[in-house]
C-alpha cells in the first residue's frame, strides 16, 4: 500500500527524517521498518509501504508524514520517549514523528514547521502491488492524478465555483485554505462548487495530455432533500450508475457526484432539480454537422434542453428528439434558410452565437423526362420500346411506350456508374388500356439482373407511382450498375408506359444519442437514414479501428439500436455505413 497527498510539498511540507544518522536514514533504499526516503523534489509526498507476505510486523506508518504513526509534528508528553535522536521502532507511541525540514539534524521539535498536524490535509490510501516501481506503479499514477489536478481549470456559467473552505478535519484551528486552482478541496480531493437554484452548469476541463480518473464534484447550497430531476456529466451522458454515481447529503445541502469515467477532455456538468425554483433558460452552445441540406440531421449541444417546446432554423421549425439536458438531435426542415438554431424551454429561448448555413439539397438524377438524358440509352432492350409515345403521357409532352412478351425487358442502359449518392429507383408507370400483371424491376450488373422487384397488378389507364429502394433492385452503393431492367413476366404480350424516371438522392445516414433509458453497459442510438436502406453500424475507441457490430435495414426513416459499452476503454464512438 502506500499514501499520496492531495497538495503539493510545497504547500504542505510533512518533513523528513533526522539526516545525522545514517543507520536509521537509510537514503535511497526502501527500509522495512521505516523511515521514508528524504526527497523534496517530488511534487507530491509520496509513500510506498511494503509488508510482509506473512507473519506479523512492526510497520506503525500507516499515515504520511510520521515514520511511526500519525501526522504531526513530535509530541514530549509520551513517558515513553527516550531518545529523541534515535526513535525506537518497537514502540507503541504515538509521539514519535519526524522532523521538519528547516530542523537542525538532531532537534525535532526546533523547527519553524515543527506542527504538521495544523497544515492537516489530505492522503489517498492506496492499495495494491506496487510492481511499476514510483511512477507507473499504483502509487506513483496516483501521484500523477495529483499533478493533473493542479493543470486543470473549473468554471461555472450557473452556479459559483468555490476558492477556498476550511482546513482539514485535523486542523487545530478554525482556519480556512484557498483552493488551488479554483474549485478543488485538498481535504477531499473534490471539485466543488455552491448552486444557484439548486441548478448547475459548470465545465471541468483537464491540461492537454493530463487526464482526470473519476473526478468526484460536491454540489453545496443544494437545498432539495431528493436528487435532481437530471445530471449529466457530458454530453448524453446522463444514466445513473453508468455514466455517474449520485449521492444526496441533505443534512448538509451537499450532492456528490462521481464520474465513471477518465475525462481527457472538457466535462460540461449540468444539474437541475425539480422544484428547485424558476426553469433556468436553455443555452446553445454548438452544433454539429456545421451546415447540411433539408432533411440532414443536426446534434445540438448545450445545457437546460429538458422540456424543450420547439426547435427552429431561422424561424422555420423542426422537428427534434431531447437527449438530454445537454443535447438535442432535430432535422433540418424543407424552406429553413441560414441563420441562427433557436431552442425554446419554459425557461426562455436562446439561439446560437453564429448561424447556420442551409445548403441547397443535391438534385436528384434523371433518366427520363420526355426523353432519356444523363447518358442512359434502352438499345440494349429486347423489347418492343417507344421512347416517344405521346398517349398516355404522366408529365410534360412524351413517355415510354413498352410492348414486351414473356421474358422480354425495357433496359435503360449507361456504361457503368456509382449508385453510392443515391437511395432509390422512382418512376410513374401505366397498365395500358388493359391494365396489367406480372411486370418486374430489376438492377443490372455485368449484364445480369441482380434483384427482382415484382410490381402489384396495375390498373387500367391509371398511372401508378413506385419508390424503390435501390438495395431491393441489388444495386445500393454499386460502382458497376449498368441500368435497370422493366421486364414481362406472363405469357403473352404486356403492354405498359413509363415516365417521369429518376435516381433519388439520398441524405447520409446519421447517429444521434436516443432518449430511452440504456441499461447498464449498453449505449442506445438512434439512426436516421432511408426506408429501406441497409447499414452497417460499427464501433471504435481511438477512431483509427472500427469493427462492425450489427447490419440494420431501416423501415421506416429511424431506428432504435442498443450497443455494448465497451469496458476497457474511457471512451467509444460509433458510426453507421451504408451497406452494399
Amino acid at each position: 500500500m502506500g499514501h499520496v497527498a492531495t497538495v503539493p510539498i510545497s504547500v504542505c511540507d510533512q518533513g523528513e527524517d533526522a539526516q545525522n544518522y545514517p543507520v536509521v536514514d537509510a537514503r535511497g533504499t526502501s527500509q522495512p521498518s521505516g523511515p521514508m526516503l528524504t526527497d523534496e523534489s517530488w511534487a507530491f509526498q509520496i509513500l510506498n509501504d511494503n509488508f510482509p507476505a506473512s507473519g506479523p510486523t512492526t510497520i506503525k506508518r500507516l499515515t504520511w508524514g510520521a515514520n511511526y504513526g500519525r501526522v504531526g509534528g513530535w509530541d514530549g508528553s509520551s513517558s515513553s520517549w527516550t531518545n529523541p535522536n534515535y526513535p525506537d521502532n518497537l514502540s507503541t507511541s504515538l509521539t514519535q514523528y519526524n522532523k521538519h525540514s528547516d530542523d537542525p539534524p538532531g532537534q525535532i521539535q526546533s523547527g519553524s514547521r515543527a506542527d504538521g498536524l495544523l497544515m492537516a490535509y489530505s492522503v489517498f490510501v492506496v492499495f495494491g502491488t506496487h510492481t511499476g516501481g514510483y511512477t507507473n506503479g499504483t502509487v506513483g499514477r496516483q501521484v500523477i492524478q495529483m499533478q493533473n489536478v493542479t493543470h486543470a481549470t473549473f468554471s461555472a456559467s450557473t452556479g459559483i465555483v468555490k476558492t477556498s473552505g476550511p482546513t482539514g478535519v485535523g486542523s487545530a484551528t478554525n482556519a480556512t485554505i484557498t483552493y488551488t486552482p479554483a474549485g478543488y478541496n485538498p481535504t477531499y480531493s473534490t471539485w466543488e462548487i455552491a448552486a444557484t437554484t439548486n441548478a448547475v452548469n459548470a465545465t471541468l476541463t483537464p491540461a492537454a495530455n493530463a487526464p482526470l480518473d473519476h473526478p468526484v464534484f460536491v454540489i453545496n447550497n443544494y437545498t432539495t432533500n431528493q436528487l435532481p430531476a437530471s445530471i449529466a456529466v457530458g454530453a448524453g451522458l446522463t444514466h445513473a450508475g453508468v455514466d455517474y454515481f449520485a449521492t444526496l447529503d441533505a443534512a448538509g445541502q451537499r450532492l456528490w457526484i462521481t464520474v465513471n469515467r477518465m475525462v481527457t477532455n472538457s466535462l460540461n456538468l449540468a444539474v437541475n432539480a425539480s422544484g428547485g425554483g424558476s426553469t433556468p433558460a436553455p443555452v446553445v452552445s454548438s452544433f454539429s454537422p456545421t451546415n447540411g441540406a433539408a432533411g440532414t440531421s443536426v446534434i445540438i449541444t448545450g445545457s437546460n434542453f429538458l422540456g424543450a417546446t420547439s426547435v427552429s432554423f431561422n424561424g422555420v421549425a423542426a422537428s427534434f428528439t431531447v437527449n438530454s439536458a445537454t443535447q438535442i438531435t432535430t432535422i433540418i426542415p424543407v424552406g429553413a434558410t441560414s441563420g441562427p438554431i433557436r431552442v425554446t424551454t419554459a425557461g426562455g429561448s436562446a439561439q446560437s452565437a453564429t448561424s447556420f448555413p442551409v445548403l441547397a439539397a443535391p438534385a436528384n438524377f434523371p433518366i427520363y423526362v420526355d426523353s432519356l438524358t444523363n447518358g442512359f440509352q434502352e438499345n440494349l432492350s429486347w423489347a418492343t420500346v417507344n421512347l416517344s409515345n405521346t398517349s398516355p403521357v404522366f408529365s410534360g409532352s412524351d413517355s415510354i411506350g413498352v410492348t414486351a412478351g414473356q421474358w422480354e425487358a425495357l433496359w435503360l442502359s449507361q456504361a457503368v456508374f456509382n449508385t453510392s449518392p443515391y437511395a432509390s429507383l422512382s418512376f410513374w408507370i401505366n397498365g395500358g388500356a388493359a391494365g396489367a400483371s406480372g411486370l418486374q424491376v430489376m438492377g443490372v450488373v455485368t449484364n445480369n439482373y441482380q434483384a427482382i422487384y415484382s410490381l402489384p397488378d396495375l390498373v387500367a389507364n391509371t398511372w401508378t407511382p413506385f419508390t424503390i429502394p435501390l438495395s431491393a433492385l441489388g444495386v445500393a452503393n454499386t460502382t458497376n450498375c449498368q441500368g435497370f431492367w422493366f421486364r414481362a413476366s406472363n405469357t403473352g404480350t404486356t403492354v405498359f408506359y413509363v415516365d417521369s424516371i429518376q435516381l433519388n438522392y439520398a441524405p447520409p445516414p446519421s447517429l444521434g444519442v436516443a432518449q430511452t433509458q440504456a441499461k447498464p453497459g449498453l449505449f442506445v442510438l438512434q439512426l436516421y437514414g432511408i426506408s429501406g436502406q441497409t447499414y452497417w453500424m460499427e464501433t471504435s475507441t481511438d477512431l483509427v479501428a472500427w469493427s462492425s457490430i450489427s447490419t440494420n435495414v431501416l423501415t421506416s426513416a429511424s431506428a432504435m439500436i442498443s450497443n455494448t459499452v465497451s469496458a476497457n476503454s474511457d471512451r467509444q464512438f460509433w458510426r453507421a455505413v451504408w451497406l452494399p
